[in-house]
């Protein structure tokens, strides 16, 4: 997994996002962010790339979001490793290892793809909107 780290410190790993709020309660927005952008993963792969670099110290994991638009609100939001969300985090990166795993074994250095069957559309699949 790649790993690019905005800012490393010691014990500190800060990553920046920016976001755009039309929703005055700006935690909601920034927690839902953290959720539908997959920042909780990325989160653990950054720790795990910390501690495969050699470091043995615990890092503190800040997202520092700058909202766009005419307000600068700069927001430093601390993502803490016992938070489940951050556990989540963690299980989806193991899956993540196990998946590429899985798959350099079934394909090697062959073209890596999923079984998938093939979809057959019809006419019917589509709304009739699509048609007007």
């Amino acid at each position: 997994m790649k790993s690019r780290l905005d800012a490393i410190r010691p014990r500190l790993i800060t990553d920046l996002k920016t976001f755009s709020n039309s929703n005055t309660d700006i935690k909601h927005t920034l927690m839902t962010h953290i959720f539908k952008y997959g920042y909780h993963v990325q989160a653990a792969v950054y720790r795990e790339a910390v501690l495969q670099s050699g470091s043995s110290d615990p890092h503190e994991m800040v997202f520092l979001f700058q909202q766009s638009g005419p307000v600068n609100n700069t927001i430093p939001v601390k993502f803490g490793e016992d938070l489940l969300l951050a556990q989540k985090g963690r299980d989806e990166m193991k899956a993540g290892i196990r998946k590429f795993a899985e798959m350099y074994d079934k394909y090697g250095t062959s073209e890596w793809h999923d079984d998938f069957e093939t979809v057959e559309l019809i006419d019917e699949s589509f709304p009739m909107y699509m048609y007007d």
